[in-house]
């Protein structure tokens, strides 16, 4: 695995290159969901095996699926989303987990999960950059996948 750094604006982003990512997307908002799964199929190497709705959903596909990556919604219907990464990392000790969240700014990892949360992106931030044309969708869509973090992730 080979890791490059960008900068973009004021954020500094890591480009993770793998031969292959198996994904799981966690995001109660269906819509959303498979608008992300469609632009996240458009990076090489990066496979979306499965989207869920639920923190029960996420579990269970965390344990059959074993994902490489999760894209990760904090506030689930059912519970936190923070379990589904516990419970990932149990799975899949080597496993990476981007936090996508309306609530990224108040985002504190915890000391457990520093290993395993690659980056955390604000949902809002992140699509109002959406191409609305579609004509940078795959430079868009490596700069979503590739950002390490846009919010501190620290302990407090």
């Amino acid at each position: 695995m080979q890791q490059s750094y960008h900068q973009v604006g004021h954020f500094v982003l890591r480009a993770v290159i793998s031969p292959s990512w198996r994904c799981l997307i966690v995001e109660d908002q269906r819509m959303f969901s498979q608008l992300l799964a469609s632009m996240l199929e458009a990076i090489p190497g990066l496979e979306v095996t499965a989207t869920a709705t639920s923190q029960a959903e996420a579990l269970d596909l965390c344990a059959s699926e074993r994902p490489d990556l999760l894209i990760l919604d904090l506030a689930l219907p059912d519970g936190d989303g923070l379990v589904v990464a516990e419970a990932l990392a149990q799975h899949n000790p080597a496993a990476r987990v981007v936090v996508l969240s309306g609530q990224a700014a108040s985002f504190i990892c915890p000391g457990h999960l520093q290993g395993l949360i690659s980056g955390v992106v604000d949902k809002t931030a992140a699509f109002s950059q959406y191409p609305r044309d579609g004509s940078s969708m795959p430079s868009f869509t490596q700069r979503f996948f590739s950002a390490t973090s846009e919010t501190p992730i620290s302990d407090a």
